[in-house]
């Protein structure tokens, strides 16, 4: 009959010739004589806790200063575990429903990654556009209100400015609207570090119009924006007795447009402009402000003249430039040329209330430029060639 291997028995002879059993029997006679050893192992494992718990849990056998430290140490872990699960609590619940939370940093982020951002944090966005100069921000986020790190309800809206990129259109009209209401407009749609359009210079005069309209702008509405621009305002000061309404020169020699100013006592400023266009060389083709509009005593219109030519191969032509103390009054100014052989020749008398003075002129080489105020040289210049 077949016998099971789990149950076989194997013999084998031993040296004295003797047989040897191997097999479950063998396994049950040495668990049978580990087991008192064991038992003995578990004992002295129980009686090294009770002796460790015994150290720590206060006794009546303890004396008054042990129970005590016994105790403060019990207390001191009690508070740390309590204050670990406090705390591990209340961060749990923050994060399953938060009554506040800090805003995250999406500046610098596309629209729809913000947004995305926003939402996990269980805020919203509210968008806020704005041109900047860069093709390649257009979508981005530029600024965020509140910034990042503030704690705020949860719900609550944040304030995103999100660049349109640049605005490649035409300048818009501003003449007759009032100068703080262009400035905060042209602030808010050009922005970033190199507005396509920046705010330039504001010249006042008195004009019946109101106190702070925009009389005339530099550029022209309409001109296309395709570069970075400065834009300059002339802006009305308000009625004045004293003001004076400017003659049109725009057409004239720049020899006589700036007679026809100092006959008016008008001041000027000048630039030059490169010939090539329509206008002859030394016409005057702008002024600002324009014909009829009146202006303040001290101010200045401003004449752009196309380049004079010189008339034989010894001359040069300039634009002479020169800074003034600025006067409370205009003050006369006489500009006279002493040639090289000592004839003096009287070139321009005219008024101004001091700051930059500029004139073109067309002379020979080496003749003196003498500018006079006060009755006293106040310059003097020697024209070369170079």
């Amino acid at each position: 009959m077949k016998q099971d291997d789990s149950s076989k028995i194997v013999a084998k002879k031993k040296q004295d010739g003797s047989l040897q059993t191997t097999g479950m029997p063998r396994v049950k006679a040495e668990l049978i004589k580990a087991a008192p050893i064991v038992k003995d192992k578990f004992k002295q494992a129980g009686e090294l806790m009770q002796t460790g718990v015994n150290r720590i849990i206060p006794s009546k056998a303890d004396d008054p200063e042990t129970r005590y430290f016994k105790l403060l140490g019990i207390t001191f872990v009690g508070l740390i575990l309590i204050g670990g699960i406090a705390g591990i609590s209340s961060f749990l619940l923050t994060l399953t429903n938060p009554e506040s939370v800090a805003v995250p940093n999406v500046v610098k982020k596309d629209l729809l990654d913000a947004f995305d951002e926003l939402q996990a944090w269980g805020l919203q966005g509210k968008i806020e556009q704005q041109y900047n100069p860069d093709p390649a921000s257009r979508g981005m986020v530029l600024e965020q209100e509140p910034v990042e790190g503030v704690s705020v309800k949860v719900g609550r809206e944040i304030k995103l400015i999100v660049s349109r990129g640049p605005m490649m259109g035409a300048i818009g009209n501003y003449v007759g609207r009032n100068i703080d209401e262009v400035r905060e407009e042209i602030r808010k749609q050009f922005v970033g570090e190199s507005p396509m359009l920046r705010f330039g210079n504001i010249t006042y005069g008195f004009d019946p119009s109101p106190q702070g309209t925009v009389l005339s702008q530099d550029p022209f509405a309409g001109r296309e924006i395709n570069n970075r621009l400065t834009i300059n305002f002339f802006v009305s000061r308000g009625q004045d007795e004293n003001a004076r309404p400017v003659p049109g020169v725009v057409g004239l020699d720049y020899v006589r447009a700036i007679e026809t100013l100092a006959q008016k006592e008008i001041a000027f400023e000048v630039r030059i402009v490169p010939s090539g266009g329509e206008d002859g060389p030394g016409v005057v083709t702008l002024q600002d402000p324009v014909e009829g509009q009146n202006l303040d005593p001290l101010a200045k219109v401003k004449l752009t003249v196309v380049q004079p030519e010189p008339r034989t191969a010894a001359q040069v032509s300039r634009l002479y430039s020169f800074n003034l103390p600025e006067y409370e009054s205009a003050i006369d100014i006489t500009v006279k040329t002493i040639d090289q052989t000592g004839g003096e020749t009287i070139l321009y008398r005219f008024k101004h209330p001091g700051g930059s003075l500029t004139f073109p002129y067309v002379l020979d080489v080496g003749t003196e430029i003498v500018v006079q105020a006060f009755n006293r040289v106040i310059d003097r210049y020697t024209v070369r060639k170079d």
